[in-house]
């Protein structure tokens, strides 16, 4: 709300009305009041605020009269890039029945990855250039500014951007590539870099000068994890005001993929290989003739204490487990499993839950002609995205859908698009 004179903030404060009411902070910028409340409005909803009379101003003169707005809260959407194959851009769709795709951007050779901002009211988007560059934008969702963050030559192309979640930090990727023998440009190594959206700070390489790095990724606290391939470790970093960018601890793993955060931001939980030796086949791996030689399972890290705990269900070795992703309650993890056993064995992954205590794990796909990937989680926790490729025909487009993880309803949301990601 925004007044046109100082006002007696208790005044105001003791005669506000929200419904429905939700626990909330109160926040004063001169004469702009502004709520914000601890949890989001349901889906599909009407918000009524009135303001009765009698608030005053700081010269004790009273408002005469209450004061009345309303807003409807949608339902979320699910943004993604499409065409799968050929120039991509950034789409937005909303659940509602028969909702529309729009078209978010116009990029000069297409688009290739993207960040939402936390509020969902910012979207970083990096595009590639005819010169075989690359640019990082930021376009806002509300008033529809797009904004030229960094321009990156073909020598050296951005990519990955993931935006802090209080929004004052921008963590990417700068590949190197060098002059081949027969004059085209080669890939020579990655590295991660920061940029500040709040300040004049230049942009600056955070992972060391001699390392290969990459997947750049914030926790919910604002801790920033990627992998540094030289060390094959995950790297975790708190870029605080002091900027001490020294890695407070490191995380190995050899398989180089960061995973997925708590919603507390306490533990991380990412896939990596397992060779099995014979203390594996003590423990039950089994080891026949024929038998997988390395296999995937998912681990659990206290990023404060380092304890490292194996959490794949079932005691099963035979099995690749990847592709973990909290839900935004933290009651459940979404992952994708494929067996390795003759007598289970399918081409492709499936979307499997397991919920917080680990004492329930239940499949939401059966289909062992389609592999699912990219999963992602709707702000309430009730529904997932994910993608879906069908494997016995290359040729059909993948397809983006979304399921019920309750009453495990899934419906297809668009045909040939690809990385979806909730928008609140």
């Amino acid at each position: 709300m925004q007044f046109n004179q100082p006002m007696n903030t208790i005044t105001v404060e003791a005669r506000i009305q929200i419904d429905p009411a939700q626990p909330g902070m109160f926040y004063w910028d001169g004469q702009t009041f502004t709520f914000e409340p601890d949890e989001p409005w349901p889906a599909n909803s009407t918000v009524n605020v009135t303001l009765s009379g009698g608030s005053q101003g700081t010269n004790r003169l009273p408002m005469i009269g209450q004061r009345h707005w309303s807003f409807d809260v949608g339902l979320p959407n699910i943004v993604y890039l499409w065409p799968g194959e050929g120039k991509s851009e950034l789409y937005r769709v909303g659940l509602e029945p028969e909702s529309e795709p729009i078209q978010i951007t116009e990029s000069e050779m297409g688009i290739l990855d993207y960040s939402i901002s936390q509020d969902g009211s910012l979207l970083i988007y990096c595009s590639n250039r005819v010169d075989g560059g690359s640019e990082l934008h930021a376009y806002n969702l509300i008033s529809s500014d797009d904004l030229l963050l960094l321009s990156c030559d073909a020598e050296a192309p951005c990519s990955a951007p993931a935006l802090s979640p209080d929004g004052t930090w921008l963590a990417f990727e700068q590949a190197e590539y060098r002059l081949g023998s027969a004059g085209r440009l080669l890939p020579s190594s990655t590295s991660v870099w920061l940029m500040a959206l709040t300040s004049e700070v230049e942009p600056f390489q955070i992972s060391p000068p001699d390392h290969t790095a990459a997947n750049p990724n914030w926790s919910p606290t604002g801790w920033l994890v990627y992998f540094d391939d030289r060390l094959k470790a995950l790297a975790l970093v708190n870029p605080g005001e002091d900027l001490d960018l020294v890695p407070s601890n490191y995380i190995p793993t050899s398989l180089g993929i960061v995973g997925s955060w708590s919603p507390d931001g306490t533990r991380l939980v990412y896939p990596d290989i397992i060779f099995p030796d014979e203390d594996d086949v003590e423990a039950g791996a089994s080891l026949d003739e024929g038998s997988p030689l390395y296999y995937s399972h998912l681990y659990a890290v206290d990023v404060t204490s380092g304890r490292t705990l194996d959490i794949s269900p079932g005691g099963d070795w035979m099995v690749e487990d990847a592709s973990p992703s909290f839900s935004p309650d933290g009651r459940w993890l979404a992952f994708t499993r494929k067996f390795l056993d003759p007598e289970r064995w399918s081409p492709g992954r499936q979307v499997w839950l397991m919920n917080s205590e680990r004492t329930e794990v239940k499949p939401l796909s059966d289909e062992p002609g389609a592999t699912f990937s990219s999963l992602t989680w709707s702000p309430d926790s009730e529904h997932l995205a994910f993608m879906r490729k069908y494997l016995a025909d290359l040729s059909r487009p993948s397809e983006i859908w979304r399921v019920d993880v309750i009453t495990g309803e899934a419906s297809i949301v668009v045909e040939g698009a690809f990385l979806p990601r909730w928008l609140p």
